[in-house]
């Protein structure tokens, strides 16, 4: 089966599958983990960064790279190669979701840029 999206198996899907799996059966006494304990929930916000136009979407940031506000996360690109937007963070965060489809549509979601927050 599929372990980590988009019909792909990836070792940092499978590391977290594996780990889901032994906290389960460490719970009840199972298996016993001897692992760190999970680490405390963050509260986040986040910063949707869609399409303007129709193109071919190439990102230049992974998921989970530290970004800058006004630094450039990646562009739409016509047919022909040219250039059509570029796309910047309009906050500084963390990239917790990225298109994968190079193939966009105006007002297609192609960043989600998570903040932490102090409180609710």
């Amino acid at each position: 089966g599929e372990v980590g999206g988009i019909g792909s198996i990836t070792k940092q899907g499978q590391q977290l599958y594996r780990e889901a799996i032994l906290r389960f059966l460490d719970y009840f006494g199972i298996f016993p983990l001897n692992a760190a304990a999970p680490l405390e929930p963050k509260i986040i916000s986040h910063i949707e960064i869609l399409a303007a136009q129709a193109g071919l979407f190439q990102s230049s940031v992974e998921i989970g790279e530290r970004v800058s506000a006004g630094q450039q996360l990646g562009l739409i690109r016509a047919l022909d190669g040219s250039c059509l937007q570029i796309i910047s963070s309009p906050g500084a965060g963390t990239i917790g979701v990225q298109r994968t489809i190079a193939s966009v549509q105006p007002d297609n979601l192609l960043f989600q840029v998570f903040q932490e927050r102090e409180e609710l």
